[in-house]
């Protein structure tokens, strides 16, 4: 764990009265490629990184559900039976959506008090809620004798974020945090959700990841907005080709390049990144497998251009951030990840240079706006554990 589990254990026992029965955590994630394309039923590329979300808990033995932030220093106290978002408190809808999703599918669940804390930059793209959703679900699981399918708990978790906190996302966040390891990272199929784990052997390289400082400001309005253009492109292809076509990752780049002519912007843009998106993340997939590193970092390179240009939910701060990493010696490719709108870029860098980098980025980037600069060196971790303690 990267948070300490003891200041964990201590800090759920001063908050209520007991220790608890159970601990558990899940990571972080960065994607190196593949945007946008999860609820498109493409492809994605993510891969842990060593932050996370850890819980501790305890059956209460009455009807509540008790959770406390420890890093907002909040509580909320809710009956189990009858759960509903909360408006004010929102964090608590992630574990409490968690609950009602179980109780849903026909498990039993019994009050608890559970207390969660984290290191994974909230609002900086790299699914902290995604990690609370898992962290959650997994020490859920161990207090009750729930034992779920792990495909069956990434979808659940998924429905969580979907239906009870309200963000029409994909379910790669999820997938990972549950399904990753140290050594991997994984390229998802997000329609079949068959997985393909492959050795992050990257040599002389690593991944960096640095923090725009600017949470990610990609709202659900503007979220469900991309959904929606992507899906009138499916209906419009679909129409031109004259064939059923159920999702993007249905059509080439030939076939996009073909239509460009006859489809509305931004539909055309809309839809050229996501088609382009899928054809990058599988070429990735095999430079990745053949040590072609630097192939591999002009496809990021490719994805931050399609991703600014095509889908516009780049910003000023990741514009910045990726450029001032192009211009680097050592940096082999740059690009934002995550939803957009602010967040972080992942970089592939010589290990020799990312010192060099480091420090070119706080001069250029953090220091002009008096921001104290947030440059991770990217280690993948396990995924989503509980333990009984």
């Amino acid at each position: 764990m990267t948070i300490d589990k003891n200041k964990l254990i201590a800090s759920f026992t001063k908050r209520f009265n007991h220790a608890p029965e159970a601990v558990s955590r899940a990571p972080g994630r960065v994607n190196l490629i593949g945007e946008h394309t999860d609820y498109n039923e493409g492809f994605v590329m993510p891969v842990t990184v060593d932050r996370e979300v850890a819980m501790a808990g305890r059956l209460n033995g009455t009807a509540l559900l008790r959770i406390h932030s420890i890093d907002f220093n909040q509580s909320v106290e809710l009956p189990i039976d009858q759960l509903t978002p909360q408006k004010e408190l929102d964090w608590s809808n992630y574990t409490a959506g968690v609950v009602k999703h179980l109780q849903k599918a026909g498990h039993t669940v019994k009050g608890m008090d559970l207390a969660f804390t984290g290191d994974v930059p909230r609002g900086a793209g790299l699914s902290s809620s995604a990690a609370l959703e898992l962290c959650s679900c997994v020490c859920i699981e161990l207090l009750n004798g729930i034992e779920l399918d792990p495909i069956e708990r990434v979808k659940m978790c998924q429905q969580v974020e979907n239906q009870y906190v309200g963000m029409n996302c994909g379910i790669m966040d999820q997938f990972i945090s549950n399904m990753g390891d140290q050594t991997h990272c994984l390229v998802i199929d997000c329609r079949s959700l068959e997985f393909e784990r492959i050795p992050l052997q990257l040599g002389d390289c690593e991944i960096v990841i640095a923090d725009t400082r600017s949470p990610h400001k990609l709202t659900s309005s503007a979220y469900n907005e991309r959904r929606s253009q992507c899906e009138e492109g499916v209906k419009l292809i679909g129409k031109a080709l004259k064939r059923k076509i159920s999702a993007l990752r249905d059509v080439s780049v030939e076939e996009i390049q073909k239509l460009s002519a006859q489809l509305p912007e931004p539909i055309r843009s809309r839809c050229q990144h996501v088609v382009s998106e899928n054809a990058r993340v599988q070429l990735a997939r095999e430079l990745l497998k053949a040590g072609k590193l630097e192939e591999f970092g002009l496809l990021m390179n490719q994805s931050h251009i399609s991703l600014r240009v095509d889908y516009e939910v780049s910003s000023v701060e990741l514009d910045e951030l990726a450029w001032t990493a192009w211009s680097m010696p050592g940096v082999l490719g740059s690009r934002m990840t995550g939803a957009g709108f602010g967040g972080c870029t992942v970089t592939l860098v010589r290990s020799s240079e990312v010192e060099t980098l480091k420090s070119k980025l706080d001069e250029r980037y953090y220091a002009p706006r008096a921001l104290e600069p947030r440059v991770y060196r990217c280690m993948p971790s396990a995924g989503a554990i509980a333990e009984k303690i």
